[in-house]
């Protein structure tokens, strides 16, 4: 799912412009989850206790989740970057 917001004083066409890069992006990779989803997924498979996913991007949101969460849960995550996307891994400490 992509989504994009208006802002004061720009055109619609604008804003559809935005959406319309993101999905260009998203579709270049060969990923499973987009940037923004990636970081939300980090705690609940953490709680789990493992999983692995392929990611657009890695955002630095992505990278202080992954740190954060390993301070308070017995987990190691990582991200391995591929040819068009990164491999997030959850894994037991």
């Amino acid at each position: 799912m992509f989504t994009s917001f208006g802002e004061k004083s720009l055109l619609a066409e604008s804003v559809a412009k935005r959406l319309l890069n993101d999905v260009r992006a998203y579709l270049k990779t060969d990923a499973a989850v987009g940037e923004h989803l990636a970081d939300q997924l980090l705690l609940p498979m953490a709680l789990a206790g493992s999983g692995t996913f392929s990611c657009s991007k890695v955002s630095q949101h992505a990278l202080t989740n992954a740190e954060v969460i390993s301070r308070f849960l017995p987990v190691r995550i990582t991200f391995e970057p591929q040819e068009r996307s990164s491999i997030c891994t959850v894994a037991a400490a």
